[in-house]
């Protein structure tokens, strides 16, 4: 009997540990900005960033440079994105990256 309790633990164990890594894992896109934009308080030119998004923390790199952190975080929808879509407000503040092949977007500075 114990036997068989330790093995069942040893397999939780396991389990476990292969699951944890993706739920503490950050999610890093390629994203290109067709127009200048403003990502927190940081307006970038346009060209291609790489956006990293580490539970609420958004990282924004221009090569291996730091260019812009703000908050945000990963919303799940309902069908996947064809292409890869930045919705900007009328100040051209960045609100949203929906991204192509994917049912996620990233939601910039939402009520948290």
């Amino acid at each position: 009997m114990l036997r068989k309790s330790v093995i069942s633990t040893l397999a939780l164990l396991g389990a476990t540990a292969l699951v944890m890594p993706v739920f503490g894992s950050t999610f890093e896109k390629t994203v290109t900005f067709g127009d200048s934009v403003k990502v927190g308080n940081t307006q970038l030119n346009a060209g291609d960033y790489k956006v990293i998004v580490d539970g609420n923390k958004v990282t924004i790199e221009k090569g291996k440079k730091v260019v812009a952190e703000t908050e945000g975080r990963m919303e799940q929808r309902d069908q996947k994105y064809d292409t890869t879509a930045v919705i900007t407000a009328s100040n051209d503040q960045v609100q949203e990256i929906d991204f192509g092949g994917q049912n996620e977007a990233l939601v910039l500075n939402p009520q948290l």
